[in-house]
């Protein structure tokens, strides 16, 4: 019997890794974005491609367990009661059924929701949606590079740790679930060939042949995307952020469109003790705490103007 549940492409990745180009190109090509979108802005002219709720409700999630978006030490979940996580799957639900009524084959995206798979894959299961994977997998120091220029207050250490946190993070909780590796440059070289490939591993069906689509495409694709891009370099032998942040990034690439072997899994989980047991010794627990002090100061400005607005509009 074939499986006709309706099927949910979760695009993955850390900020500024090229998870809005992704989402866009699987968008064009048939998977359903959101209603409700985030509008453009300055670092990103031609859209997130990500929900306006679910973005907020993230933003909740990440307060209620004291982290933000730039914070890469653990997420710890034990703090949470069985009624605080059923709480947060209903809003899932609802959110999702609001976003992608009646939806086939849709696309989610949000970075955050990358520390958050766990808490979304049992919302969706529950919904009786089939879940896959795609993390878009841009060269560290590039993302490293973007990062620090839309924030001069993340260190350089910092921003490798970000990009090592998301990333070791995903692969750990995905293993046991359909998944593909997407590197960033590939997408843009061949979009199509990347694509066909990603409709192979995931098991959907994308449109290739509506003409009008792939016009948009190919103005939407284009090496203006990128700010800051990635020089050839071997992977530096000393230890640190930046050599494990290296030695993840080749073996994913390497992988790709096939699945991680034992060995390979061997290799990600040292790297993960290692950094789970040596970051403190390359950026400082500060950091994270002033920029978790940062963003929930910025997000207390943007309620307030949201309050101030509502009150005008009466």
């Amino acid at each position: 019997m074939s499986d006709v549940r309706p099927i949910c492409i979760i695009v993955a990745g850390v900020h500024r890794s090229g998870t809005s180009l992704l989402t866009g190109v699987l968008s064009l090509l048939g998977a359903q974005p959101p209603k409700t979108m985030v509008a453009a802005a300055k670092f990103n002219l031609k859209g997130f491609w990500e929900p306006l709720e679910i973005l907020r409700l993230n933003e909740t999630i990440f307060d209620e367990l004291h982290t933000n978006w730039e914070d890469w030490r653990a997420i710890d979940f034990r703090s949470w009661s069985v009624e605080r996580r059923a709480f947060y799957k209903t809003e899932i639900k609802r959110l999702i059924a609001e976003d992608y009524p009646d939806a086939q084959l849709f696309v989610l995206k949000e970075p955050r929701l990358t520390r958050l798979i766990p808490l979304y894959h049992e919302a969706l299961t529950e919904m009786g949606v089939k879940v896959v994977y795609a993390l878009s997998l841009r060269a560290p120091d590039e993302v490293v590079g973007s990062i620090r220029a839309a924030n001069p207050l993340k260190s350089k250490n910092g921003a490798y740790l970000l990009w090592l946190r998301y990333v070791l993070d995903f692969e750990l909780e995905t293993r046991s679930h359909t998944r593909i590796f997407v590197p960033f440059v590939n997408l843009l070289q061949n979009w199509k060939s990347v694509c066909q490939n990603i409709a192979e591993a995931l098991g959907v069906t994308l449109n290739f042949d509506d003409a009008l689509a792939i016009e948009k495409l190919n103005a939407f694709i284009s090496s203006d995307l990128v700010h800051n891009k990635s020089v050839v370099k071997n992977i530096p032998k000393d230890s640190g952020p930046e050599t494990w942040a290296e030695r993840v990034y080749q073996l994913l690439f390497e992988r790709q469109f096939h699945r991680t072997t034992p060995a390979d899994c061997d290799i990600l989980d040292e790297i993960r003790t290692e950094f789970e047991s040596n970051w403190p010794n390359y950026a400082k627990d500060s950091e994270a705490s002033r920029l978790y002090q940062r963003n929930l100061w910025e997000k207390l400005k943007r309620e307030l103007k949201r309050a101030v607005l509502r009150c005008f509009a009466r």
